[in-house]
């Protein structure tokens, strides 16, 4: 007798139908790392990074909607560049990962705080009198 999965129909291995992809961006902006998940029961996520658990907090959003696998980051700063991973698993063979590399590139506007220079004085060229 075939075992029916708590969401109903066949269980089925959870897999990737879309894969993470790697992103450039620029410090401050934010980013979503996705990947499309399937199997049944819907897969169990879990986001790394460079090893270390993914813990949402006020910066960093984890969903799960319609088997879409969404890490947010709000505002990204150049310690969140790196190797990141989505793992899955259903309890239905086994667990599996796809990873991502995050380049943050350096906000440089903001080592003057984004304002155009101020200059106290006019240059022009040396005097005439050289004559």
């Amino acid at each position: 007798m075939k075992e029916k999965s708590p969401g109903g129909g066949e269980p089925a291995q959870a897999k990737f139908s879309k894969r993470l992809q790697d992103t450039s961006t620029r410090e401050g902006t934010m980013i979503q790392l996705k990947c499309q998940v399937t199997g049944n029961p819907e897969p169990e996520v879990t986001w790394l990074f460079e090893t270390k658990h993914v813990v949402p907090c006020q910066d960093k959003r984890i969903t799960m909607k319609a088997g879409l696998a969404t890490l947010t980051i709000l505002s990204v700063q150049l310690e969140d560049a790196g190797i990141y991973a989505c793992e899955i698993s259903n309890g239905v063979g086994n667990k599996l990962s796809c990873t991502c590399k995050v380049v943050v590139m350096e906000d440089r506007t903001k080592k003057f705080g984004g304002k155009t220079p101020n200059f106290d004085k006019v240059i022009s060229d040396a005097p005439d009198d050289t004559r």
